[in-house]
């Protein structure tokens, strides 16, 4: 059994759960949490207010604004009612390329497979509709199962699985929810630990408190504690240890 050393990254915090649930923080206030269930990964993209109309790409324009989300690179729209074969076309112009990846590769196989491998095979073409044959026996089951949903009804057909149609109803569920309860929070954004120091506390919302200690040989200096006021900063001062 061999044993790597921990990963050491700044500015950035990640957090995983026994149930693999992953959440990862980076300096700049952003966020991203991961969530399995079914066989499924949900993606959330957290961003605080400063990024407002500094948004781009396939997540649309961060400015309240659903008219414009649909953006391609050019900075031309595509309205929001748009067809599936639309919402396809927008996704492949954002397809990720060498230069606007975010991920290095250390090995051969990944070199080969994703670095210098296609990024988008332009021939490739979904199924959009899926056609609902009155003589295929999944279709009753589907129906039973799904309703009304069609993102369910659209997953039962092109995977022939009831089980994955069944876990796409349950995250859209919990999508509609989500939005439904919907709440403006106050975060005060990420706080590192100083160096040659350590923080107590990974909670950057309204009311949190992160605190400070400093390695032996060396005194606090700035705040020992911080809380995240109702204006969306910090208390105190920036903390640092001295020698």
């Amino acid at each position: 059994l061999f044993c790597s050393p921990p990963l050491i990254v700044t500015g950035l915090f990640l957090h995983s759960t026994a149930d693999q649930n992953i959440t990862v923080m980076f300096s700049s206030g952003s966020g991203v949490e991961i969530r399995g269930s079914g066989g499924f990964l949900t993606l959330t993209v957290l961003l605080p207010p400063k990024f407002m109309n500094h948004t781009r790409g396939v997540f649309g324009i961060m400015n309240g604004n659903k008219e414009d989300d649909y953006t391609f690179k050019n900075k031309t729209t595509m309205p929001v009612h748009a067809s599936p074969q639309q919402l396809f076309e927008f996704g492949a112009n954002w397809a990720v390329e060498n230069g606007t990846s975010l991920f290095t590769y250390d090995t051969e196989y990944l070199l080969n497979n994703f670095f210098y491998g296609e990024k988008h095979n332009a021939s490739f073409l979904p199924v959009f509709v899926p056609y609902e044959d009155p003589e295929d026996y999944l279709v009753k089951e589907m129906v039973l199962l799904c309703g009304s949903d069609t993102f369910c009804r659209f997953d039962v057909l092109t995977t022939r699985s009831l089980q994955v149609g069944s876990s796409t109803k349950a995250s859209h569920q919990n999508h509609k929810l989500l939005v439904e309860n919907l709440e403006s929070v106050i975060s005060c954004g990420w706080l590192d630990h100083p160096a040659n120091g350590r923080k107590n506390g990974t909670n950057y919302l309204l009311g949190s408190t992160i605190g400070f200690n400093c390695s032996q040989g060396y005194d606090i200096a700035g705040s020992k504690e911080r809380i995240c006021q109702v204006t969306g900063a910090w208390s105190g001062d920036t903390t640092s240890c001295i020698p």
